[in-house]
């Protein structure tokens, strides 16, 4: 047989459920956060490459010009 819960019983799982959603919006930002942060670094990393490969390309320029 079911109890029935009383109010202060039904007043905390209004205020669990609310947090438990909360918790859970908040998750999924911070998965989206950590995606974005490692797209982030995977433009850092192909820019650094970049660059590199310029640079040398400027090395190899000025030493012809020698």
């Amino acid at each position: 047989m079911k109890k029935t819960k009383s109010a202060k019983d039904l007043a905390f799982d209004k205020e669990r459920t609310k947090y438990r959603k909360e918790i859970r919006e908040l998750s999924s930002q911070l998965i989206k956060q950590w995606i974005d942060i490692d797209r982030l670094k995977q433009d850092i990393d192909r820019k650094d490459m970049e660059l590199q490969e310029k640079d040398e390309w400027i090395r190899r320029f000025l030493v012809k010009r020698r």
